[in-house]
């Protein structure tokens, strides 16, 4: 029975340390999940996925009616491994070495922000810039009317 008293504070001790540590555990897994989720969000409203596809499938598109034997071969395999599915997780993996998770939340913060909607979305960056050269296209203008009188 002494031994059992002994012992209690022992088994009380690895029982808290278990619990904490599943506690841990579970708020890695939870932070792991919010990171791939702004991830995912950040990947998905840049098109990163959908802009490697087109880069690859107009890369093999002319070498697949060219290629030969081993070289078609290969070429197909490749097309096989330019789905959404595998360059998505090529992606993720480029973002995982490249952004920590502070700069993951910053880049997902901004994307949440009216400036941020400026810039990419409303097309109001692009009016604003194109109206301060209105004077240089003007000239340009110029020049092409001048040219094509002389060519008369």
């Amino acid at each position: 029975m002494k031994k059992i008293k002994k012992l209690r504070p022992h088994y009380l001790i690895v029982a808290f340390l278990l619990l904490v540590s599943a506690s841990s555990f579970g708020q890695m897994e939870q932070n792991k999940q919010i990171r791939n989720d702004k991830t995912a969000a950040i990947i998905n409203n840049f098109h990163f996925v959908e802009h490697q596809i087109r880069k690859y499938e107009i890369k093999l598109k002319p070498l697949m009616l060219q290629a030969k034997r081993n070289d078609s071969i290969k070429l197909i395999e490749l097309k096989k491994q330019i789905n959404e599915e595998d360059v998505t997780k090529k992606i993720c993996s480029a973002f995982s070495e490249v952004f920590n998770d502070n700069e993951i939340n910053i880049i997902y913060d901004f994307m949440q922000t009216s400036a941020y909607k400026k810039l990419t979305n409303s097309g109001e960056i692009f009016k604003a810039i194109s109206y301060k050269f209105d004077d240089f296209d003007k000239e340009i203008e110029k020049i092409n009317v001048n040219i094509d009188e002389t060519e008369k």
